[in-house]
């Protein structure tokens, strides 16, 4: 088989990138992609009658695009029942109704215009770039490679039509369904995730709950392996530790922008102690 890295920089599409019911997986390889400037202009798509936003607003053109790496976050969503209604999800064939996934993953670029580096540097080299610093929301974008939505969207736009649902669920339940994320640097993700896929595997039934990707595992560091169709020798996996949260996971949090010395802004929020994998924010804290 071939290496996770090998496939995601000879796939002809990053929409060709997804495997069914590997979210984490999928973002693995689409983070890999983009760090390693495989870039493409995704074309509007128009699935399934959603409306889809106007891609002026997410600014897809050369003079917006920063491919530095502290603009690409991996983001695993949850919550505290471990059941996160999202619509619009590829899953459902009707997408106004929500998908009740126990997690899902989605990739988070911050956009900067080669202009605002220059103006932010230029303060910074003065040393009167707090206040510019406390005012600036940068704009966002999500790719979310299971979603009808447009690809990639604005993280607004994003977040107010997946989570839709959340308005009907009632007040003493929403606890239990409110979404939670989980936020680290890509590259962080792709040094640091393992998976042996064994959370897909169903032992009573001695079968796939979903077909695995045809290439190898990813072992983190870089690494993959053809262990894939030997389930009773599969490397470790550490997935647990990035797509389950809790409330009590996160933290005291001060809005910043920091200005990073490569180049590029790291997110908004962030903790005042962080966790040992990412942040863990709520809806509001990630917006």
């Amino acid at each position: 088989m071939t290496s996770a890295e090998h496939s995601a920089l000879s796939c002809p599409t990053e929409r060709e990138l997804r495997v069914p019911c590997y979210c984490e997986e999928n973002v693995w390889r689409l983070a890999y992609r983009r760090l390693h400037n495989q870039r493409e202009q995704s074309p509007p798509n128009h699935d399934n009658g959603i409306p889809h936003d106007d891609h002026s607003q997410i600014a897809m053109n050369h003079n917006m695009i920063n491919n530095n790496n502290p603009n690409l976050h991996v983001v695993f969503i949850s919550s505290e029942g471990r059941c996160c209604p999202m619509v619009g999800q590829l899953a459902r064939s009707n997408p106004n109704e929500p998908c009740w996934w126990d997690y899902h993953v989605i990739l988070l670029e911050i956009l900067t215009t080669e202009e605002d580096d220059d103006n932010d540097n230029h303060h910074h080299d003065e040393g009167n770039n707090n206040q510019r610093d406390n005012n600036i929301n940068p704009p966002c974008i999500v790719w979310d490679m299971d979603s009808h939505l447009s690809f990639p969207s604005p993280i607004r736009s994003y977040i107010s039509k997946t989570f839709s649902f959340l308005q009907f669920i009632k007040h003493e339940y929403k606890g239990h369904y409110e979404p939670l994320f989980r936020v680290l640097p890509a590259q962080e993700y792709l040094n640091k995730f393992r998976s042996d896929r064994m959370h897909m595997y169903d032992e009573s039934t001695d079968s796939w709950n979903a077909p695995p990707p045809s290439y190898d595992c990813i072992l983190g560091d870089g690494a993959s392996t053809d262990k894939n169709n030997h389930h009773d020798s599969l490397p470790s996996s550490n997935i647990d530790d990035f797509r389950w949260m809790t409330r009590s996971n996160t933290r005291t949090r001060m809005q910043v922008n920091e200005i990073n010395p490569n180049g590029g802004r790291t997110i908004a929020n962030r903790a005042l102690s962080k966790s040992s994998i990412g942040d863990v924010l709520t809806l509001e804290e990630l917006l």
